[in-house]
């Protein structure tokens, strides 16, 4: 599937990349070294560094609010990155049950790196679905159940 057909627009450069987007799904987990710099992000937009490759120790102290789905987890899964006291504005959990706030207005640069949960991967995979539905592509795969069956509950 070419990029086209997924409405992908490619582009030249990294900033490029991340310079006019409102929403920054970074998926550049196997990059050692910076290669986005945080001031690139417009005001008002939302970054999702899934994996978290590719941006500069500091990333976190760049933005207005920072959330995670689980704080312990993310500093144990990317200690590489600085975590300043207080740079935490919630986790998910308390931003769903309303404890905390999630964004405010339209100008805060936030951050939201979700190191516990699918749900990146559960948006992109929906869209990719739809796209490639619409458009008469795909197979359709047997599922475990035919290999493993699951075992009789009594």
């Amino acid at each position: 599937i070419n990029a086209e057909y997924m409405g992908v627009e490619v582009v030249s450069s990294y900033e490029e990349a991340v310079r006019d987007c409102d929403v920054v799904l970074g998926c550049t987990g196997k990059l050692l070294e910076p290669v986005f710099k945080p001031e690139w992000v417009k005001t008002g937009a939302t970054v999702f560094p899934i994996h978290g490759g590719g941006w500069p120790r500091d990333v976190i102290s760049k933005f207005d609010k920072f959330y995670t789905d689980d704080m312990p987890q993310m500093e144990y899964t990317n200690a590489k990155y600085d975590y300043p006291p207080g740079c935490l504005t919630a986790e998910l959990g308390e931003v769903c049950a309303k404890m905390k706030p999630g964004r405010q207005n339209d100008y805060e640069r936030i951050i939201d790196w979700n190191c516990g949960m699918a749900i990146q991967d559960m948006l992109l995979a929906e869209k990719i679905l739809q796209k490639a539905m619409k458009l008469g592509l795909g197979s359709t795969l047997k599922l475990a159940d035919d290999f493993c069956p699951l075992p009789e509950i009594e």
